[in-house]
């Protein structure tokens, strides 16, 4: 069971060494709330470590203060947003070759050291607890999960949203763009996100060549935010399965 233990881990080290800050600003009555978790948010959400596997999961809550209909769209986020599905499935623990590992210690536990034949007997609940733990994971990757092009998400007059995206390594960047369309204005509203360290900020603002010059230093406060956020009482938005305006 323990060679399996270290498998994608190799791979995957980029993500887990990034040093992410939430982001958080208001504009035009709009609060929005961008927070990407580390190694131990990870595993206390979603019951394993989505860095390691090659997966980035950031929360994304956004509060209405208008007194207008917001869309948010999956192609209004300026990241390619992996399928919860594939990313529930990576998740998953390999229940046959852990199961099979153990029948196998078990057999040689007959045969030459006796205390190891417990795996043997353990097996089938083994099996169980897996795929138990398995559906677990399944079901905290797919709760509340944004699934691009399938969705519609409309944030009502004074409501919020919370809402979760993962991001595979290879697609990862911490400066990104997230637009909302206002219903009553019929206009966009945009943020321009970094969730990159204040230090890391400066350096990307003295590039002339980098397209987020102009972005807002963010606190390592905010994570506070993220967690009041968690426990707000103000009315949930609706997803409808329509297609929204096209910003881009």
């Amino acid at each position: 069971m323990f060679l399996f233990s270290g498998c994608g881990y190799k791979n995957h080290k980029k993500l887990i060494k990034n040093q992410l800050v939430p982001y958080s600003k208001m504009n035009d009555q709009v609060q929005l709330l961008v927070h990407p978790l580390n190694v131990q948010e990870s595993k206390q959400e979603l019951g394993r470590n989505a860095l390691k596997k090659g997966y980035q999961p950031i929360k994304i809550v956004i509060e209405n203060n208008a007194d207008s209909y917001l869309i948010l769209h999956p192609w209004y986020i300026g990241l390619p947003i992996a399928q919860p599905k594939k990313v529930a499935k990576a998740l998953h623990r390999n229940n046959f070759l852990i199961t099979t590992a153990a029948i196998g210690v078990g057999i040689i536990g007959l045969e030459w050291c006796s205390p190891l034949a417990v795996f043997l007997f353990g097996a089938i609940p083994l099996t169980f607890l897996i795929g138990w733990n398995n559906a677990k994971i399944t079901e905290n990757v797919l709760q509340d999960s944004i699934n691009r092009g399938v969705e519609t998400i409309i944030i009502p007059p004074h409501g919020h949203i919370k809402r979760s995206i993962f991001v595979s390594e290879a697609d990862f960047k911490p400066d990104f763009m997230l637009t909302l369309f206002d219903t009553k204005d019929n206009r966009a509203i945009r943020f321009e996100v970094s969730l990159r360290k204040p230090k890391d900020i400066l350096n990307v603002q003295s590039d002339p060549f980098s397209p987020f010059n102009s972005l807002p230093c963010v606190g390592l406060e905010q994570t506070d935010v993220f967690n009041t956020m968690k426990k707000n009482p103000f009315k949930e938005s609706t997803t409808f399965p329509l297609a929204a305006p096209a910003l881009f």
